[in-house]
Order: structure tokens, then C-alpha cells, then sequence
């Protein structure tokens, strides 16, 4: 069962999209019309919304810039609208028919209605979830996205040397440019990185979805600067892609240190020992699908080994599946994305 879960994840997904969509209009249309519509007409639609989604998934991307791009992005915003809202009416359905249940054996109210559907004032409060959950990625699909957040975390190091004290360290994950994340939003990413003046910039996976926006928006994520440089790894989107593919569009329009099973070593003036410094791993993204990591990779402990006992060592894994094997290798920092 679970095999044929993963293996149909994508149209699994799909159908509860097109449930969700249609109910969200179905609902609207019997709440200011009173439409009530036959059971065939709701399963003809579901089914109808369910094709027109796949045959949608299945286009290429627009071009930047053009009418079909911002269509594509306004009926995407539609589509997690619908989802969302429409789970927003599930929980509290099922919460209100509990509590009707429970009100009603405790004899107080014996002729409570237990279905939100057949109460006016279960209509309405299911209504207002809906409308608060709308309200509420309206605003994050129209402004939320273009506010920055900044966490600043001070993280203490047993092996780190006296001279790298206060070493400033930007991680970013997940930027997805493509479509979604035109290379002139990514620019207001780059400025905000770059006013905090990092010296060192750590970005864990998940760059590019699509290539047919690289030209574009990469040259502008190169131009985020550190000190001591920008070091990346991929991600699930990535591979998706094309892991090859993207490693050669950053290599052609950045000069990131892009780490594949990889080890890098900044060494920093006055640090002591020659050859000591700060070791950086990067491990390939081997996750068994979108969802599912790996909590033991091989690799990863091959690449630790490479490490000198005693020097400190930061992780870049895209998953957070991988942390517990990172912190039972000696990883001092682990900074992962995805989630």
C-alpha cells in the first residue's frame, strides 16, 4: 500500500487538488445562490478540474514577462488557495460535529444539529474559516512573500580557532528560481544578503526550478558576495531538472564552489597550524523521493573522514533527515533546507 502511495503520489496529489477546487466553488455557489447541484455534476467536475490540472502540469513554463506566465501564477495561487481552504473546512467540520455530538449526550442541548451543513450557524462558522485561511495567503502570495526575514542564531564551536571568532555565516536554501522566483525578486534577495556583509554565504539546495530562467536569474544570484566566497549544494529540484544540467548553468554564471560529495577547505590568515582552517561538506541530495530522505548515507561518511580530527566541520545536506548521522560523525554545525 505504501509503494503504491509513493508511486502515484502525483496523481493522488492531483485528485485531492481537484476535490479541494471544486469544493471551494461549490460551497461559494450554494452559499450565495443556494445552488445545490445533483451528485453527478459534482463528480463530472472534480473529474473535469482533475484533467484540466494534469494537462496544466504537464506544459512547458512560459517565457518570462508574458500574460501566460502571470496566468499560470495566479491559477497556482487559486490552486493552494482552494487546498488549504478547503482543509480549513474539514477541521472544523469535524470539530463542530464532535462537539454538537458531545453537547448532545451531555443532555443539555438534546436537539443540536451535529452536521455544520444542516446549521445556519455551522454554514457560517465553516464559512469563516475558509474566508480567514484565504485572507491569509492572499496576503502572503501578495505581500508576505516580499518581506525579509532575518533569524540570527550565535552558534559556539569547541574547535573553532581564537582568530575566527565571530565569523559571520549566511545560509539561504530553496530559492527555486525559475517561474516563481523571477531574477528580479531574486534581486532583492542578493541586495539583502549582501548589506550583511557575510563572510561566508552557504546556500543548501534546491536552486533552480527549470532552466529556462538560468540565463536570467543566475547571473543575478552571482552576484552575492563573502568574503570568504559561496559555497552550494543541490537539491530535490535540482535533480528534478537535471543535477548536471543546473551544476553547469551555476558554473557558467557564478563563481560559487558548488560541493557534490565534496569537501572544501577556507583557510583563513592567522589561524595557526598551516593548512587548518574551516572545512565545509557538501553532500549530493539522494533523497528516495520529494518527501522521503535518507537517514544513513554512506557518503557522508566517507566525505567526514577526509576531515583532520580536531578541525572544525560544517555539513550542507539539503534534507534534515540526514542531521543525526552529521552530529554522530563529529559535524560541529549542520545547516539543512527542504523543510
Amino acid at each position: 500500500m505504501k509503494d503504491f502511495f509513493w508511486a502515484n503520489f502525483f496523481s493522488l496529489l492531483l485528485a485531492v487538488v481537484a476535490c479541494a477546487q471544486w469544493f471551494c466553488l461549490a460551497w461559494t455557489l450554494d452559499l450565495a445562490f443556494e445552488l445545490r447541484l445533483p451528485a453527478w455534476v459534482h463528480i463530472a467536475s472534480v473529474a473535469s478540474v482533475y484533467l484540466f490540472n494534469r494537462r496544466l502540469s504537464g506544459l512547458p513554463v512560459p517565457r518570462p514577462g508574458g500574460p501566460a506566465l502571470r496566468a499560470r501564477r495566479v491559477y497556482t495561487a487559486a490552486v493552494f488557495i482552494s487546498l488549504f481552504a478547503a482543509l480549513a473546512a474539514l477541521v472544523v467540520g469535524l470539530a463542530w460535529t464532535v462537539a454538537a455530538v458531545v453537547v448532545s449526550l451531555t443532555g443539555l442541548m438534546p436537539g443540536l444539529v451535529t452536521s455544520p451543513l444542516s446549521s445556519t450557524a455551522g454554514r457560517w462558522t465553516v464559512t469563516a474559516a475558509m474566508l480567514v485561511v484565504t485572507v491569509a495567503l492572499v496576503y502572503g502570495y501578495v505581500l508576505g512573500q516580499r518581506r525579509f526575514k532575518l533569524t540570527r542564531l550565535e552558534v559556539g564551536l569547541a574547535d573553532l580557532p581564537n582568530s575566527l571568532d565571530g565569523l559571520k555565516l549566511v545560509q539561504i536554501s530553496d530559492l527555486h528560481l525559475g517561474p516563481f522566483m523571477s531574477a528580479s525578486k531574486a534581486s532583492g534577495y542578493v541586495e539583502f544578503i549582501n548589506s550583511l556583509k557575510p563572510d561566508l554565504v552557504c546556500i543548501t539546495g534546491d536552486i533552480a526550478d527549470g532552466l529556462g530562467y538560468a540565463d536570467e536569474a543566475l547571473p543575478v544570484l552571482g552576484r552575492i558576495r563573502a568574503r570568504h566566497g559561496v559555497f552550494a549544494i543541490l537539491g530535490n529540484h535540482d535533480h528534478y531538472v537535471g543535477a548536471d544540467e543546473v551544476a553547469a548553468a551555476v558554473a557558467r554564471h557564478t563563481n560559487f564552489t558548488l560541493l557534490r560529495d565534496r569537501v572544501a577547505t577556507v583557510g583563513f590568515q592567522g589561524v595557526g597550524a598551516a593548512g587548518r582552517g574551516l572545512h565545509i561538506v557538501g553532500l549530493e541530495d539522494r533523497g528516495r523521493d520529494w518527501a522521503r530522505g535518507l537517514d544513513h548515507d554512506p557518503e557522508l561518511a566517507r566525505l567526514v573522514e577526509a576531515v583532520p580530527e580536531g578541525e572544525p566541520m560544517v555539513v550542507l545536506c539539503h534534507r534534515p533527515d540526514n542531521f543525526d548521522q552529521a552530529a554522530r560523525l563529529g559535524a560541529d554545525l549542520v545547516l539543512c533546507g527542504h523543510k
